[in-house]
């Protein structure tokens, strides 16, 4: 799980994305069918991090029917993993966790309808390249 600073005096917030009192406006199913969902455990480990500027981590699973999906992809400059964030209704996947973060909190506040991520305000994202 995430690292926490153990001279830091701040409490630690441990939410569970998963609960229902965040609703979820995940919708599973989007991705291509040649990535391999990543576990649970470190999405919300990556999540965490990409989230904090203060200590919280995010515990159980991640919203209701968001995942994260990986696969290894090869470059100019040499293979890496790419990792992309699908359930959004709009069918288009996150392509950074950071930009995730924000639709989570939109999430947690339970303002999706105004959310100003990428997804929610149809900013085209980099999408997985198209299998050869």
């Amino acid at each position: 799980m995430a690292k926490v600073d153990p001279k830091s005096s701040a409490p630690i917030s441990k939410i569970d994305l998963s609960d229902p009192m965040y609703h979820s406006d995940g919708v599973p199913g989007h991705q291509s069918r040649d990535m391999t969902r990543e576990d649970d455990a470190s999405f919300l480990d990556c999540l965490s991090k990409a989230f904090n500027n203060t200590p919280r981590l995010f515990i159980n699973k991640p919203p209701r029917d968001y995942a994260s999906f990986i696969r290894p992809e090869t470059y100019d400059d040499g293979q890496r993993v790419d990792k992309f964030i699908y359930g959004h209704p709009s069918g288009m996947s996150y392509a950074s966790l950071t930009s995730f973060a924000e639709h989570v909190l939109s999430i947690i506040k339970g303002e999706l309808d105004n959310c100003t991520c990428v997804n929610c305000q149809g900013v085209p994202v980099p999408q997985p390249r198209a299998d050869s």
